[in-house]
Order: C-alpha cells, then structure tokens, then sequence
C-alpha cells in the first residue's frame, strides 16, 4: 500500500512585544532588523542569505527538507506582502525576477538600504516609479508620497511643486487618465498645485466608488417582450379601479365611496343639466334683444315721418318701403324718403 505524502505545516510566530512596521522605503533600518530577529527565531533566517536550504549529502538532496523549505518560503513571501507597503512591494512583485525570498530581500535592500547619494536616488526613483493602486484608498498612498517628498527634502533634494504635481499626475491609474488630460489643459504648468490635486483626486475618487455612480454605470434593463409576444394590456380601463380599491375610494363631489369624481353619475347629469339651462336662458336673451331692436326706430326717422306729406299711390311706387317688425309681430311700412 503506497504511503501518503505528508504536506508539512509551518506558522511564524510573533512575540506579543514585538511590533512589525510596514517598509515604506524610509525605514529600511527599523524594518529589517526587526524581520531579521523575527527570522531567527523561527529558524528561517537562510531565507534571506540563501536560495536554497542546506542538505546533509549535497550530492543526494533531501526531499522532505526541500518541501520544507518551499513551504516556509511562501509564508515569507506572504509576510513580505503584508508587511511592505503596496509601492515598495511593487518593486519585487514579479516571480519571474525574483523567485526566492532571498532575491527579493536583496533588492529592497540595494533599492531601500544604502545610504548616502544612493539611498537618495533610490528614494527618488521609487517616488518618481509611484503608481496608485485604484482598488485600495487613494489617501494613505498619497501621504507616502508626500512624506517621500520631505524626505528627499531633508537630504538635500528639493522637488518643486510643479515637479510633484507632474510626479502625482503621472501616478493616476490608467482610468484617470482624462482628468489628468482636463488638468493639464486648465492652466500654465506654473499654477498647479500639489495640494489641490491631492484633493481633487480624493472627490473625484470619492465620487467614482459612491453608491450613487455604481447605480449609474449598471446596466439599463432590457425587457424580454418581443414584438411577436406583445404584452398585453390590463383589463380594466384606463383611469378605473378594481373592486377591491374601490372601496376605499371616496367621489369630492358627491362624497359617496366606491367611484371617483371623474365618474360619478350627479356629477355628470348636474353638468348636463346646466348645460342645457345655460342654452336657454342664452336663447331668451338673443329673443329679447331682437325685440328691443325692432321697437326701437332711430330718432332722426321718426322725425321725417312726423313731417312728411300724405303719400298717395303714385307716391308710393317712387320710393322704397322698409318693412319692420314691431314687438306684436305687425308690419309697419315705413317710408325712407330719397
């Protein structure tokens, strides 16, 4: 029966009283003495000298020492990830380059650990190389690289604002790219400020990761009705109520339940009833204006009738006879002299 192979278990164990600091590329001298003491302890300090464990017979290497030490491997290598900031970690991030931990302790101490012009440089390079992370909070990477600015300050190597603000416009993730281009194209080089992108990148941040702009890039719905299956339409009018709303619905005009103002039959036949009256008493006033048109006679024909001569047949038939209806329905023929 084949035996199953044994997976070792390995855990690094911290002392209560010790405290790891994250290396932010200004501390190399307080990060790597405490992981150096953190490495002794636990039996794992090869790992930052060497690339490969110590077998008994090099000839016949051991197997179970070498699974042991790809296991304690990657919980160093984890170690290192939690416990270097996301900037500085960048710089040993690729497997490829640096496969072991020994590989990528050694660059951050050429990178982070020399001192003089060439602490200052790599502290340079790594500000300039800075990229922001979109996924995790925009401050605290902000405010490592203007502490990378002071300190470069404090050894001699001033950076003017314009040069920061270049340094920090070029560290917007690619999906920023057009508020850097809006920016830039604002004003002169001369009126950017470090501080006022800090903040606008911060609303801006802000605003992208808000509830409000997560509503607004989802996807619009599409309904699955198609022409050949139209959704069909409710039946029950437009404007109407099922049998179970009506009831507790109350008309404003007749103040009775079950119907709405629009529908309610007193209204409807009040509205009718006036309109009819109001066509009535409309027709009595055009009758009674025509009747005081036709007994009213202009002055001035009154006063030619008064004086004018008999009319006899003769008379009659050279002038024109104006027939008018007086309020008896009687003819009055009445002479409009030439």
């Amino acid at each position: 029966m084949a035996t199953q192979a044994i997976v070792p278990v390995f855990n690094l164990s911290f002392p209560p009283s010790i405290n790891l600091p994250k290396l932010d590329g200004t501390n190399w001298q307080q990060w790597s003495a405490t992981l150096g003491a953190l490495m002794w302890m636990n039996g794992t300090h090869r790992h930052l000298t060497h690339s490969a464990p110590v077998h008994p017979d090099p000839a016949n290497p051991d197997a179970d020492i070498q699974v042991q030490w790809d296991k304690e491997e990657e919980v160093i290598i984890g170690l290192l990830f939690l416990f270097v900031t996301t900037e500085v970690y960048s710089q040993i991030a690729s497997d490829n380059v640096f496969p072991m931990v020994h590989d990528k302790y050694l660059q951050l101490e050429t990178l982070y650990g020399a001192v003089g012009s060439m602490a200052t440089f790599n502290l340079w390079v790594s500000l300039a190389n800075t990229k922001l992370q979109e996924g995790l909070p925009f401050l605290p990477q902000l405010q490592h690289m203007l502490d990378t600015r002071n300190t470069l300050g404090e050894n001699g190597m001033v950076i003017s604002d314009m040069q920061m603000s270049f340094i920090l416009l070029d560290a917007l993730p690619p999906s920023y790219s057009t508020i850097a281009g809006t920016i830039l194209a604002a004003g002169p080089p001369s009126t950017l400020s470090p501080q006022d992108l800090i903040n606008r990148f911060i609303n801006e941040e802000s605003h992208i990761s808000s509830p409000r702009a997560a509503l607004n890039k989802a996807a619009p719905f599409k309904s699955q009705c198609t022409q050949s299956n139209p959704p069909r339409a409710s039946s029950t009018p437009q404007g109407a109520l099922s049998s179970s709303a009506s009831k507790d619905v109350t008309c404003f005009y007749c103040r009775k339940a079950g119907h709405k103002s629009p529908d309610c039959h007193k209204k409807k036949k009040d509205l009718e009833n006036a309109k009819k009256g109001k066509a009535g008493q409309q027709r009595k006033a055009a009758q009674n204006t025509a009747q005081v048109a036709d007994n009213t006679l202009d002055a001035q024909t009154l006063s030619r009738l008064a004086n004018a001569p008999p009319i006899g047949k003769s008379t009659l038939q050279s002038h024109n006879l104006y027939t008018v209806i007086n309020g008896s329905g009687k003819i009055k023929e009445v002479l409009d002299a030439p």
